[in-house]
Order: structure tokens, then C-alpha cells, then sequence
């Protein structure tokens, strides 16, 4: 963007960020996992098509042009279920088995601003450690948001089986309870 100042350049590669929250059930291991992934809505300058702007995307290390959504590429909020318990809550990035160091510089940093906004808005007392309980992982996953400042949350139902939703976090909680209380061998 010739002839145009920082703040522009940076305004222009922000993206709306938001969480994909679904139930998943690994038949090979009889665990259950909720997981919240990272998405953004896309804008002009993602797509080639018009059409899919506004869509939501996942975004990945390789996107060009870099975006402030790239540095969240594969950040995942998740916990194991098993019957009513919740557990194992956390949130970082999804496993990989090859990285570059900038996928590499991106995922600590994200990790670092995520640590300082979660120890800012609990206090002193914030280790990284998360009890367990259906509370602390809808909790938690409202603070890892507000920590990126994703601001939507879509999903697919309870039950995985609906229409893709965008509601905002007033809206989320609700449908996090209903996934929870799911018999989580189904």
C-alpha cells in the first residue's frame, strides 16, 4: 500500500476474529473433546472470489498477506470429557509435526499475549492451571477470546448436527452447557 501510513497498513490487516466450538468424539480412543478453533471473517484482500467475503475461515501460518489473524493460526481452547467430568482444559496451539520459525516465533508470542491478558484479568494468582468443571472451561474460553479480542462464536448445534450459528458470547454459553451435558459416547 504505497503512500500510506503504518496505522492504515495495520488497520487494514486486522481481521475479525472469532471461535468455531464443536463436540468431538474419537471412537478409536473413546474420548470426547469440545474444542473452540480461531477463525476470522474474511476480507477482500483474503479471497479471490467476492463471494466469500465475510466468510469464516481458519487461519493458517501460510496465508499471504500476513495477517494479525495469522499469528493465531491453530490456537485452539480445549477439555476431554468423560461422562459428566470435564477436564485437561487448556488452550494452545494444535499439534504440528514440521515448523518454520516464524510459525514457530508466532505461536510463542500469541502464547505470551494470551498469559499476559489471562494474568490481567485474574489476578496474581493465575498459574496457567485451569480447574475442571463445565464452568471453568466456558470461562475460560470467554477469557482466551476477550484475550484476542475475537468477538463471535459459531457452531453447529449441541449436538454437531444444525446449521452453522454465528451468536455472540452471551449466546455461546448456553450452547456450551448443552454440549457438556451430551452422553459423550455417542
Amino acid at each position: 500500500m504505497p503512500g500510506s501510513s503504518n496505522a492504515e497498513r495495520r488497520a487494514a490487516a486486522r481481521r475479525r476474529l472469532g471461535f468455531h466450538v464443536e463436540r468431538i468424539a474419537f471412537r478409536s480412543s473413546h474420548t470426547t473433546q469440545i474444542i473452540a478453533s480461531v477463525r476470522y471473517v474474511a476480507a477482500p484482500a483474503d479471497v479471490t472470489d467476492i463471494a466469500e467475503v465475510g466468510r469464516h475461515y481458519e487461519p493458517r501460518h501460510d496465508d499471504y498477506p500476513r495477517t494479525a489473524a495469522t499469528r493465531y493460526a491453530g490456537l485452539r481452547v480445549s477439555a476431554f470429557l468423560d461422562g459428566m467430568s470435564v477436564f485437561g482444559i487448556r488452550h494452545g496451539h494444535q499439534s504440528v509435526m514440521e515448523v518454520e520459525l516464524r510459525q514457530a516465533e508466532d505461536m510463542v508470542n500469541s502464547l505470551r499475549h494470551i498469559a499476559r491478558k489471562l494474568a490481567a484479568q485474574l489476578g496474581p494468582y493465575y498459574l496457567g492451571n485451569i480447574p475442571g468443571g463445565a464452568d471453568s472451561y466456558t470461562r475460560h474460553l470467554l477469557a482466551v477470546a476477550d484475550a484476542i479480542g475475537a468477538d463471535f462464536f459459531t457452531h453447529n448445534g449441541p449436538h454437531g448436527t444444525g446449521p452453522r450459528l454465528t451468536v455472540g458470547a452471551d449466546d455461546i454459553v448456553p450452547v456450551i452447557g448443552a454440549m457438556l451435558d451430551y452422553p459423550a459416547h455417542n
